[in-house]
């Protein structure tokens, strides 16, 4: 029989996002000052190179896609914009992946942690309306400024 550890819920220690891995100010098409995520090349994956870090808008259209479709090959990062990220239902989260929230940066939704699944969320709202919520099947997760 297989044994499931409770998910391990710790906080970061200042500055433990690593060199090269913060947010910078950098303005959009628009030219509004946004935080955006800096782009470090990874592994090579078919003709282009895998980000290790993401902006949701941005690489990809809203947050439910960035989840279903990126795949670092390690563990990235997910930045999420200003405003709400919404979506249908509940959302899963299987791989080891980092949410870090900009400014401001919501997702009112339910997020559900399956087993083998590891990462970091920080400086994001997660419950901003009624049934919004985290549910822990598996994994390793630490959280922070949530």
């Amino acid at each position: 029989a297989s044994s499931l550890g409770a998910p391990t819920l710790s906080g970061l220690k200042p500055g433990g996002m690593g060199a090269g891995q913060g947010m910078e100010g950098a303005a959009d098409e628009s030219g509004a000052g946004l935080p955006r995520a800096n782009v470090v090349p990874s592994t090579p994956s078919g003709d282009g190179i895998t980000p290790l870090e993401v902006s949701v808008p941005g690489h990809y259209t809203n947050f439910k896609e960035a989840i279903e479709k990126y795949a670092p090959g390690g563990v990235g990062t997910i930045v999420v914009q200003t405003g709400e990220h919404r979506w249908e239902n509940f959302l899963e989260i299987s791989q080891n992946i980092n949410v870090r929230g900009g400014s401001n940066a919501v997702l009112p939704g339910t997020l559900w942690m399956k087993k083998g699944s590891r990462g970091r969320m920080d400086t994001i709202e997660i419950a901003k309306e009624s049934g919004s919520c985290i549910i822990f099947e598996g994994g390793s997760w630490s959280i922070e400024s949530c």
